[in-house]
């Protein structure tokens, strides 16, 4: 090509097509959504069998005991789910060395709070059974032997956490469900033969939990450092302001488990006091059951964070959308089917836990489970778009001020006190809609949308562009044309408009060339930011990187070493299990 043609008068508008996000994130969410399935089995086989063999006590201690193992959680998510942010945005700002600092550093830091944990455990776990307990005769021994094998196992807890956010990162998606099924079905049959076979009560279903943990920690960490893998296996720790933005990306998550934490305790509280230890064990239950629900409420949008994380660090705010629109529309269908599931199972729930009473307290389970879904939605996407003080506002917000206020309401009032899981999620959203408001009418540097908050100079200027072609000749020919009316409208000289052009016909060419999937598609997005062009295509299909030194004396890859040396750089990298190419042109 050794001039840009001028674009047909009847050519459509370059467009971006939904399909290529579509695929990808339904790659994405299935094995999420087992994920959270399966390994919230282990709640379930607890609860279940422990109330069979051991009895509501042994329910209520596990129900009282649960701060521990939401503690462990909380620094485990805190750290793997903070560096997996940076790490994302990194990736997509082409920052592989700042990548791997930082997954380097949550290895580390991981391992030094597992010794942490441990010690604790040795030392404190007669007065935390106690005090978890309130001092309880019945259940502080039961406490103090399910919290103490959980402290001593910390590490095999904590470190299910790194695989369960990196490998979504590198698009081993499937892997992540066998972890999580490997940590569900081992708990299970653990528990059968601990409780059932082995008569070991509440030690043994915590040792059923920790045993089938480390099984898929270990089993994670070993696919995640297999094969292809953007992470070398090193400990470090963080320097200097990498402690302010790993702490600042993990808020949210550890946020949400510390105020579980105390939600678990201000709620076990009160209903011991108004009902004593058959309320706190159906609080268990439900507890539970949300649990399950959560494979739905926050699997469908934890399961395409990592992508959604490049896309932010990108600005691509149409990939942004469109991620989120499908996240809305799986989980509304999947909590649909989950409320329906739980109010008709209410009676056989009942039965498998041995706990009366359930129907209400489901049927609120079930009609908070669509605001709580929207909720998860905005927080997740508020974490990888760096407006992490608003996400840990609505976190807290949900999860305890409005608990707390809608519980002592509910109570003073004498009302139905299990409405409180309804009221919690509508005052959340309430005061999003009030705080959204305020920020964009408070910045006036940048335009923002309404409810997101999404920074929309670049589209508003005609900056960028995104848009999808088939991997045929044809269409590769005709956007590579057409994209010349972006150049033209950024005021680019002909010469650069060329590059652009060629840049993109011989990468697009070359690569559906040596790829065999005949449902190949290109997800382009070109942007012109102070001088600097880029482009930036996504494909699936084979790994395949036209890049790679091994072609460099390949006669068939002469276009792409004469695209090189005509632009300033070009990076291969493979994010979320996606080939991409980035081309910057000055």
């Amino acid at each position: 090509m050794s001039e840009v043609q001028a674009p047909r008068a009847d050519a459509p508008p370059l467009t971006q097509s939904q399909e290529f996000l579509r695929t990808a994130f339904r790659s994405a969410v299935v094995p999420g959504i087992i994920s959270y399935f399966s390994s919230n089995l282990a709640l379930l086989a607890d609860g279940i069998l422990v109330g069979r063999y051991v009895g509501v006590n042994g329910i209520a201690a596990v129900g009282l005991s649960a701060p521990v193992f939401l503690v462990i959680s909380l620094m485990g998510g805190f750290l793997a789910c903070g560096a997996e942010t940076l790490c994302g945005k990194a990736l997509g700002r082409n920052e592989q060395e700042k990548a791997q600092r930082m997954y380097s550093a949550q290895l580390g830091l991981s391992l030094l709070v597992s010794a942490l944990f441990m010690a604790f455990g040795l030392l404190f776990s007669a007065p935390l059974a106690s005090a978890l307990s309130g001092g309880d005769s019945a259940t502080m021994p039961l406490v103090r032997d399910y919290s103490r094998v959980h402290l001593l196992a910390a590490p095999a807890l904590i470190f299910t956490f790194p695989p369960f956010w990196f490998l979504p990162l590198e698009g081993k998606n499937r892997s992540v469900s066998v972890m999580m099924v490997i940590m569900g079905g081992g708990n299970i049959l653990l528990d059968l033969l601990f409780l059932q076979v082995l008569g070991l009560g509440v030690t043994g279903a915590a040792l059923a939990s920790v045993i089938s943990a480390g099984a898929s920690a270990v089993y994670g960490m070993a696919v995640l450092h297999r094969g292809r893998h953007s992470f070398a296996l090193r400990l470090a720790l963080p320097e200097g302001a990498e402690w302010r933005a790993l702490a600042a990306a993990g808020s949210p998550e550890a946020f949400n488990s510390l105020f579980q934490t105390l939600r678990a305790l201000t709620v076990n509280t009160v209903l011991l006091t108004l009902g004593g230890n058959l309320m706190v064990a159906q609080y268990a239950v439900v507890s539970a059951m949300a649990s399950v629900a959560e494979a739905v409420t926050v699997g469908v949008p934890q399961s395409t964070t990592a992508i959604l994380g490049v896309y932010c660090g990108e600005r691509d705010n149409p990939s942004a959308l469109i991620l989120l629109r499908h996240q809305l529309r799986a989980g509304v269908i999947g909590c649909a089917a989950a409320a329906l599931l739980l109010i008709a199972g209410s009676p056989l729930i009942g039965w498998a836990y041995q706990v009366e009473g359930l129907l209400l307290p489901l049927v609120m389970l079930s009609a908070s489970l669509f605001p709580v879904l929207a909720l998860n939605i905005l927080t997740g996407y508020y974490r990888v778009a760096e407006r992490e003080m608003l996400a840990n506002i609505l976190i807290v917000a949900r999860v305890y001020v409005f608990c707390l206020v809608s519980l002592l309401y509910l109570k003073n009032a004498g009302a139905f006190l299990w409405f409180f899981q309804v009221s919690e999620a509508l005052l959340t959203l309430l005061l999003w809609a009030v705080l959204t408001g305020y920020l964009q009418r408070r910045e006036k540097r940048k335009p923002l949308s309404r409810w997101l908050l999404m920074d929309r100079s670049m589209e508003l200027s005609g900056q960028s562009i995104n848009f999808s072609s088939p991997a045929d000749p044809e269409a590769i020919c005709s956007a590579s044309e057409r994209i010349g009316e972006f150049c033209a409208s950024n005021d680019m000289a002909p010469k650069q408009t060329m590059r652009v052009s060629l840049a993109l016909e011989e990468m697009m060419t070359l690569i559906t060339q040596f790829n065999p999937d005949s449902t190949l598609s290109f997800d382009v997005r070109v942007f012109s930011v102070q001088g600097v062009t880029g482009i930036r295509i996504r494909y699936g299909g084979i790994d395949f990187n036209p890049l790679a030194e091994e072609y460099a004396d390949d006669e068939r890859f002469m276009g792409i070493q004469m695209v090189r040396n005509l632009v300033e750089e070009t990076v291969y990298q493979s994010t979320f299990g996606i080939n991409s190419l980035l081309i910057l042109i000055e």
